[in-house]
């Protein structure tokens, strides 16, 4: 009977260890800052607010929201022409049917307020000296180029921007579909990180060869994953899942293209754009390549320089621009292939 107790509770034992091995990113995540102390982030909808106004009284009610939404409304409201700028804007057909699509989108933002919280006790973590932005949500006028911005302050959120890879309005617009395909919320908290790493822990920095961008950029990329560990890796640098896969099955051949063609140390700016600036593909790859490849193969190497030398901090990673001593010590060499 004994044996047959203890049989039992070892069982238990191992399911119990199973279990607790398979716990998913978000619970690891979850784990790993819970005694870090955070106000929950709630997300302000300028939206909701500006186009619920009566537009009869639109001076006297924009003067009610301005307080609580400075960063939008911060002009002399007693200026007629600044009420006549507001009134057309929210007046106009196609950003008011915009607003009802992205209304009806995100009817509640609590996902992304929840992501946000975990995302910043995760940089508290890291840098606790760091001081939360109040976040922000609006309706940009289907400016794409800047979905996210961020001041060190407020962190504003465009809900147009991530209306999902099938609105029309996007194509009707001319937006690049490279770019489209990155329109949906599940980039948006990659994207709200993104930029605070880009204003608040990275410094100005001239790449003076190709490997040295590859590895800045993978730098940014590397801390993007310590700040949120649970999203997946094809949100973080804006890959789609089949471009992602591209690259994984395709990294010993990009590196050997690198070296047999003496490119990792060429200072060519068109040698290094080809290679890292945005677009619909890598042109010296293949057409299913992405763009900005070279970056992937760069997070490689940062992560695998930090997985070699456990006792180098983030701070300290940020601040080397030893590139050199970085990419020798990360022992980076995958299986040499060609394409």
């Amino acid at each position: 009977m004994k044996k047959l107790v203890l049989n039992k509770i070892s069982i238990l034992s191992w399911i119990f260890l199973f279990i607790f091995s398979c716990q998913n990113p978000k619970q690891e995540a979850l784990q790993k800052v819970k005694d870090i102390k955070l106000d929950n982030i709630c997300i302000k909808r300028y939206e909701a607010d500006m186009f619920s106004i009566d537009t009869t009284y639109l001076q006297q009610e924009l003067m009610k929201l301005q307080n609580e939404y400075i960063p939008f409304l911060d002009v002399d409201l007693k200026d007629k022409r600044n009420i006549d700028q507001i009134r057309a804007f929210i007046s106009d057909t196609l950003v008011k049917s915009i607003f009802l699509k992205s209304r009806s989108e995100f009817k509640s933002l609590q996902f992304l307020e929840e992501e946000l919280t975990l995302a910043f006790k995760h940089i508290k973590y890291h840098f606790p000296d760091w001081t939360p932005p109040q976040v922000y949500s609006y309706i940009s006028g289907l400016d794409y180029e800047n979905p996210v911005s961020y001041n060190g302050d407020q962190l504003i959120i465009a809900l147009d921007m991530y209306l999902g890879q099938d609105f029309e309005t996007y194509l009707m617009m001319g937006f690049p579909k490279f770019k489209i395909s990155r329109m949906t919320r599940e980039y948006m908290l990659a994207d709200c990180i993104r930029e605070i790493i880009m204003t608040d822990f990275t410094e100005d920095y001239f790449a003076s060869n190709l490997i040295d961008k590859m590895l800045f950029e993978g730098r940014q990329l590397y801390l993007l994953d310590q700040f949120i560990p649970w999203d997946e890796n094809q949100y973080k640098i804006g890959f789609t899942k089949k471009q992602l896969s591209w690259c994984k099955d395709n990294e010993a051949k990009m590196w050997a293209y690198f070296i047999e063609n003496e490119l990792l140390f060429s200072s060519d700016p068109m040698i290094i754009n080809k290679f890292t600036n945005d677009g619909p593909f890598t042109t010296a790859f293949r057409n299913d390549s992405p763009a900005k490849a070279a970056i992937w193969v760069g997070w490689q190497i940062i992560d695998s320089y930090m997985r070699k030398n456990s006792s180098v901090k983030l701070k300290e990673l940020l601040i080397s621009r030893n590139t050199q001593e970085i990419f020798s010590m990360s022992g980076y060499k995958p299986s040499r292939t060609g394409f």
